[in-house]
């Protein structure tokens, strides 16, 4: 069995059972290998190394690297770019190459994401961008590395106060904007910040995420428009800038744990 997602910065994998890939190189990603079933048979530059469930090796770009499970034993392999950027290092990033990670909590996340990355249509990329802060910020949990001092850093050089006029603007933006689509860029932009940075910082200010903010500014709209007008769920999910009906109804389950029509009728 093979389950293969993929978003811009990461490829998440889950392989069980009899698997063997041949020698080969990734020129621009990190890759963490941890057995969740039974053990690996993992050979880095020429090195051999046989993986213990929850032991996770973690190798550099182009480092020439394979691996081979046998019948009744699964990995989960985690690949990623583009940290330095993710966690604001200025050199970097120098993991310790072997470590012992906890496999039921690693599988039992992987399922979550799986399932979130399933769900979601392609169209939603604030809703990628926070599972993929979500990825790292588990990864940046339980993984050692010189990322924990840098990242912790960053964190206490202080957050911006909430009446800071960058802040201000990104959620004057917002409330302006809701109704085209609006990307974590140009949010993080306004801020002055880097993309990840900007979604720490917003978070621990708001108490939602960008991507959950705007998710409300949206709802909001919508409640008061289905409140006030006759106009379908189709036109009301499009006018307030949902890419299409099914994310307006997805999100009314999630957030008001009812259907568009349903909040409607209850209202005459």
């Amino acid at each position: 069995m093979q389950i293969h997602m993929t978003t811009p910065r990461l490829e998440l994998w889950r392989i069980e059972n009899s698997f063997i890939n041949e020698k080969h190189r990734h020129n621009n990603m990190y890759q963490i290998t941890v057995p969740v079933y039974g053990s690996c048979a993992f050979d880095l530059e020429n090195n051999s190394f046989q993986l213990e469930r929850g032991e996770a090796l973690i190798k550099s770009p182009n480092d020439s690297h394979s691996f081979e499970i046998k019948d009744g034993e699964g990995v989960v392999v985690i690949q990623l770019k583009d940290f330095m950027e993710i966690w604001e290092l200025d050199r970097p990033w120098e993991p310790v190459m072997q470590q012992r990670v906890n496999g039921d909590e690693l599988l039992r996340q992987h399922r979550k994401w799986s399932v979130a990355l399933c769900s979601n249509d392609g169209t939603e990329a604030g809703f990628i961008e926070e599972t993929e802060l979500e990825i790292i910020n588990y990864l940046s949990r339980i993984l050692r590395g010189n990322h924990q001092k840098d990242s912790n850093a960053i964190l206490q050089k202080g957050l911006p106060d909430c009446e800071d006029p960058h802040l201000v603007r990104v959620l004057e933006y917002m409330q302006d904007c809701y109704m085209k689509p609006v990307s974590i860029e140009e949010l993080a932009g306004i801020a002055g910040m880097s993309r990840y940075h900007f979604i720490r910082s917003f978070k621990a200010l708001i108490g939602r995420s960008p991507y959950q903010y705007m998710l409300k500014i949206r709802i909001d709209e919508a409640k008061r428009r289905l409140r006030s007008t006759r106009h379908t769920v189709t036109d009301i999910s499009l006018d307030v800038g949902f890419a299409s009906p099914s994310q307006l109804y997805r999100a009314f389950q999630k957030f008001i744990g009812m259907s568009p029509e349903q909040y409607r009728q209850q209202l005459f």
